[in-house]
Formats: C-alpha cells, sequence, structure tokens
C-alpha cells in the first residue's frame, strides 16, 4: 500500500495537507479491497462446509459408512442383536444329520440380500462354517469364490431345481454382482461338519443331538446353539467409487412348537427356526 501511493504522489506536486488527504484516501481503498477478498474467503468456505453438510445428512455415495445399506432376510429388514420380535426374519428349512463316525452337520438357508445405492458388489465372508452354493451348471452367480482347505459333508438342498445337471460348490468367501445376488435356480445355504471339531467337542454335539433332550425343539435348538456358536459372518458391500462398508451378522437357533406334533423324533413335535440378525 505504501508503495502505491508514494508512486502516485512522486508524479504531482501537493502541498503537505493533500499529501496527508492522499495517503488516507488510498488506505481506505486498500482496506476496502482486503475486506471484498476476506468476504469472498468466508462465503466460499460456507459453500464448501454447505456442501460437506449435505452429504453428511444425505449419505452419499463413497462415504463409507455401514449404514449406507440394509440386509433383508424374506424381504424385511434385519434387526439388530438382541432383538425379540423375529417376525419374517427367520428361515425354517434347518436340516441335521448324522454321517456316521460321531459326526453331525447342519446345513440352513442363508436367503440374505444386501439393499443399498451406488452398490456394485457384495461380498459374503464365514469362519466356523462353509457356504454351500448349489446351482444348474453354467449358471454360477458367483463371481469370486474362496474355496475351503477341505470340503465337508453336508447335507444337500436342491430346492426343486427342475434342471438334471447341477453344480455344488463350498466356499468361506463369496462375491456376486448387486444386480444378480439371487437367482430363480440358485440356493444358498450356511452350514458346518461336526468332524472339524475338537473330538470332545464333536461328541458333545454328537451326544446331544442323540439325546432325549434333542427329540423336543428346545433341545434341538441347543444342538444348533452349538454349531452357530461358532458362526461368523461379514458382509461387504463395494461402492461404485471402490470404498467398502462392512456389517456382521449373527446368528441363533430359535425353537417353533407346532401344535399338531406329536414326540415323535423325525421333528412333528416342532421345528427350529433359523435367525439372522445384524450385529450391534
Amino acid at each position: 500500500m505504501n508503495d502505491d501511493y508514494k508512486s502516485a504522489l512522486s508524479k504531482i506536486h501537493l502541498n503537505d495537507i493533500q499529501k496527508e488527504q492522499m495517503k488516507q484516501l488510498f488506505k481506505k481503498k486498500h482496506m476496502r479491497r482486503k475486506n471484498i477478498i476476506a468476504k469472498s474467503i468466508v462465503a466460499a468456505a460456507a459453500a464448501v462446509a454447505l456442501v460437506l453438510g449435505t452429504v453428511g445428512v444425505g449419505k452419499m455415495i463413497g462415504v463409507g459408512d455401514a449404514d449406507c445399506f440394509t440386509l433383508q432376510v424374506n424381504a424385511k429388514e434385519m434387526g439388530q442383536e438382541g432383538d425379540k420380535n423375529i417376525s419374517d426374519e427367520y428361515v425354517y428349512d434347518v436340516s441335521i444329520s448324522s454321517p456316521g463316525e460321531n459326526t453331525i452337520a447342519y446345513n440352513t438357508e442363508f436367503p440374505i440380500i444386501c439393499k443399498g445405492e451406488n452398490i456394485s458388489t457384495v461380498t459374503y465372508s464365514v469362519k466356523g462354517g462353509l457356504f454351500q452354493i448349489t446351482n444348474p451348471v453354467n449358471e454360477r452367480i458367483v463371481i469370486n469364490g474362496q474355496k475351503p482347505s477341505k470340503e465337508l459333508w453336508m447335507p444337500s438342498a436342491y430346492n426343486d431345481m427342475t434342471k438334471e445337471k447341477k453344480e455344488l460348490n463350498q466356499y468361506t468367501s463369496f462375491t456376486v454382482d448387486y444386480t444378480k445376488q439371487k437367482s430363480e435356480h440358485t440356493v444358498i445355504t450356511v452350514g458346518y461338519n461336526s468332524k472339524m471339531y475338537s473330538p470332545e467337542k464333536s461328541w458333545n454335539i454328537y451326544s446331544m443331538y442323540h439325546s432325549k433332550a434333542a427329540r423336543t425343539p428346545e433341545g434341538l435348538a441347543e444342538v444348533y446353539e452349538e454349531f452357530y456358536r461358532d458362526l461368523d459372518i461379514t458382509c461387504t458391500v463395494t461402492f461404485v467409487d471402490g470404498k467398502t462398508a462392512t456389517k456382521k451378522i449373527v446368528v441363533s437357533a430359535l425353537p417353533e412348537e407346532n401344535e399338531y406334533g406329536d414326540s415323535d423324533f423325525t421333528g412333528d413335535n416342532g421345528t427350529v427356526v433359523t435367525c439372522y440378525r445384524v450385529k450391534k
């Protein structure tokens, strides 16, 4: 600012009073210019804050927040761990059998669907169990999968497939396209075989299954709980911009009575319901 007014004064001849007046004039103009710049910066910052605030409230794509997607079972949004009301968010077709050698295995439907915006792929991974996916040959929906080091025998679930040629694959994790998470003839289940546990735990589950307690829905639920206790399932979505978000899934077994049932061991006296929940 000093250089500006000195340069101007050197070109004209003014008395001392006039020089002081000119100095004050340059000073006022300079301060006003600084104020304009400062106000512009504040306005720009406010605009940026407004945009960021909109993204945060609207949960725009790529924020990496797990709330950007939901998980559904039977077209109902999954509740959280500890919820008492199971509504339609459970699965009936649970099968358990004994292949011999003091071993039992279970297999239950995994009818989970992911819902969200701007999602590219959905990946499920499991510990303490395996995914078993059955589909007609050449109709595989899995675009990427991790195979277990050893396949386990588990009860099969074909879901009344009409085509003869089927293939069955087991995975510790698998990825599907968001737009094709299911298909009409694909059956996705989760299960395990007690033979892979320690001899002590395997025998404990085997004994529970063949005891009198297992002849009731409550007793059968206890057997399933022993399997489900080790299940650790994770769902990870990848957005179109490459960012990801994750939810943990917990599984539990609940007994459900059959009012027309009897004491027959086949299960007519009741059944076991598999319940999926989002981990808190």
